[in-house]
């Protein structure tokens, strides 16, 4: 098998796109088009020797353990260097039972073809189970500083801390990388490396639209710092906070609601979170978070703020719009912008409804048993009529005439004897 796997990356087989080097039982990903798995070191050197001008792989997956790869092969690292296609790496560093030190082994090689500022082809770094001490995050770093085009970055099981998180994010933000995936599940990251991340996620560059912090010990207090700092983010829309502590948050998931849907006025509706269509914490009421995730799944986010409000606020209050001077038109001018606005409710009712039409109903959004109302009736037109009823009950003279309007007026009352 390993003989026919060489000639096929020899002979620059176009559908060999994706290779996997090292024992199957320690890889997470999918299922790789080919497998390499030699116990003879010459294997790898003609391995290398291949793959250095070899223009169709795609993914290179390394497995450590068991692997008889060493850091003396330098033909096979050679060739990774010299590789232009390769755009996916991913290292499995341990298993169950053991965890290979990334610095000064096979991992570290790899990554070390990655920080010549000449070479930043990849766009997708995986690090699995690595051991991190002598510095293990400042390996990571380095390459990070070189990678310019890097698009998703995973590190994961068992290996970061707080104070390495502080580094891989001052890396991110220093080299302004174009970071759109981040995973970093299954560490030891809490409370402090939620408040590193929020710094991240509220900066202006911050290209992030996934963030997978799956089994981290994060408490409320983390939960609340990730929160705060996605206010203004309209970048992020996946976040998964699952298998965390937070069975301490109060009111199931309390401050992600209000981020995603503050109804305690028209203005902090408008101003909610209309990007994160993937919220995934422990606890959470699954009907009201559903329906969030639904709503903010739509691409025209100004229909998704008026559809907030139209479930959250079944009779607008015009009252507001009447607090000006008596003497100040400004009241009435308003009115067409309401009627405008209701116009713009009813083409964003009218979406929703055509979107609904097209979902299953035992699709992954709600699944088939789901309570899910997604055929709300907005009442669009019976809202509209009545901002206009408010407008003419509070300014009857500016709609109809005072001949019209029964006054008691003593100079129009008249009397036989007079």
């Amino acid at each position: 098998m390993n003989q026919l796997i060489l000639q096929r990356i020899e002979q620059n087989d176009d559908k060999l796109t994706h290779l996997r080097i090292g024992h199957e039982h320690i890889f997470t990903l999918i299922q790789a088009e080919a497998k390499f798995a030699s116990c003879v070191n010459n294997n790898y050197t003609r391995l290398g020797n291949a793959i250095a001008t070899n223009t169709h792989i795609n993914i290179l997956e390394i497995g450590l353990v068991g692997n008889p790869l060493n850091i003396t092969n330098r033909r096979f690292f050679y060739g990774i260097k010299q590789n232009s296609s390769i755009r996916h790496v991913s290292l499995c560093c341990g298993d169950t039972d053991q965890q290979h030190v990334l610095v000064d082994g096979v991992g570290h090689e790899v990554l070390k073809v990655y920080q010549d500022e000449n070479n930043n082809n990849l766009t997708k770094l995986e690090i699995y189970s690595a051991d991190l001490q002598n510095n293990g995050v400042t390996t990571i770093t380095s390459t990070l500083r070189t990678c310019s085009n890097l698009t998703a970055l995973t590190i994961r099981h068992r290996g970061l801390t707080d104070e390495q998180l502080l580094i891989v994010v001052e890396a991110i933000r220093e080299h302004n990388l174009p970071l759109e995936n981040l995973a970093l599940g299954n560490n030891t990251i809490g409370n402090a490396g939620c408040r590193t991340l929020a710094c991240l996620l509220e900066s202006r560059n911050c290209n992030l639209n996934s963030l997978c912090l799956v089994s981290n010990p994060i408490g409320n207090e983390g939960a609340i710092f990730i929160a705060n700092s996605l206010v203004n983010n309209t970048r992020l829309a996946y976040i998964n906070l699952y298998a965390s502590l937070l069975h301490e948050l109060s009111n199931e998931g309390r401050v992600f609601s209000e981020l995603l849907c503050n109804n305690s006025s028209i203005n902090s509706l408008y101003s909610s979170n209309h990007t994160i269509d993937q919220l995934i914490i422990p606890g959470y009421r699954a009907k009201h978070f559903r329906l969030l995730h639904h709503l903010n799944a739509r691409t025209n986010k100004r229909h998704v703020a008026i559809l907030k409000i139209l479930r959250n606020i079944p009779n607008i209050d015009m009252s507001p719009l009447f607090d000006v001077d008596s003497e100040d038109d400004l009241t009435i001018k308003s009115l067409p912008h309401v009627i405008a606005w209701f116009q713009r409710a009813s083409e964003a009712v009218a979406f929703e409804e055509d979107e609904n039409s097209s979902v299953p109903r035992d699709d992954n959004i709600f699944g088939p048993d789901s309570e899910v109302d997604v055929n709300y009736d907005y009442r669009v037109e019976e809202q509209k009529l009545s901002a206009i009823y408010q407008f003419v009950r509070a300014m009857p003279l500016m709609f109809v005439p005072p001949s019209h309007i029964k006054v008691q007026d003593k100079k129009r009352k008249r009397t036989g004897s007079e």
